[in-house]
């Protein structure tokens, strides 16, 4: 599940603090990268294209292929399994539609849902003529988006959108994610995140020279069971 940390006390210094820090972010044209470089003590849920969802742990990461090991409801067996990443939909951390580490698809809807993302995240929308235009989505509609910038609003018609990543906080540790909820600041794990200057990832969400594909994506099993 994915942690949220704009409750703890120090929220107001991690805004300002995640927008001087991040302004440098770059993207990368690759979002499969992100899974060889988030943290693989932890599990994350992984969705097929036919909407078929695993938990686990992840082993191994190729170009072409993700291995997990997924454990037992007692956690004392595990199994292997290898997921094929033309397969793969959608790698997540949480609930959340914004929960996304990997998307294996464009869909607008997708963009949608990155409205109300943590403080300190953002969303890079890239236009057509190469403008590259980073802030918070205020509102984003079938035909164009209006992305908040510090004071001003801006608005984009969708026909002029080329690519739109996602700026998010690589998946904090399970210790990070325990002391949050216990309100627990000591933990040096936590205070990356409460100061907004947490590593962070692009997730690519849309690309205009792709299919587009806004199906709700739903699980067809629980990825908690084998």
């Amino acid at each position: 599940m994915r942690t949220s940390f704009s409750a703890v006390t120090l929220a107001g210094c991690a805004m300002i603090a995640a927008q001087v820090v991040g302004a440098a972010e770059s993207t990368k044209d690759d979002s499969w990268q992100n899974l060889k470089h988030v943290r693989h003590d932890r599990a994350y849920t992984f969705v097929d294209r036919e909407r078929n969802c695993v938990a686990g742990e992840t082993v191994a990461v190729t170009q072409h292929s993700i291995t997990l090991k997924r454990w037992n409801a007692t956690g004392t067996n595990s199994t292997t399994v290898t997921l094929d990443r033309p397969n793969l939909l959608r790698v997540t951390d949480g609930g959340q539609a914004y929960d996304v580490l990997y998307s294996g698809r464009s869909s607008w809807s997708d963009v949608q849902g990155t409205q109300g993302i943590p403080a300190g995240e953002a969303v890079l929308l890239i236009t057509k003529d190469g403008r590259r235009h980073r802030g918070k989505l205020a509102e984003v509609s079938e035909n164009y988006a209006k992305l908040r910038q510090w004071n001003k609003t801006v608005g984009i018609p969708k026909n002029d959108v080329a690519q739109v990543y996602y700026l998010r906080y690589t998946p904090p540790s399970a210790s990070a994610m325990y002391a949050a909820q216990e309100m627990f600041f000591l933990d040096p794990d936590l205070w990356p995140y409460m100061l907004g200057i947490a590593p962070k990832i692009p997730v690519l969400l849309y690309d205009s020279s792709m299919p587009e594909n806004n199906d709700p994506v739903e699980c067809k099993s629980n990825p908690w069971r084998q």
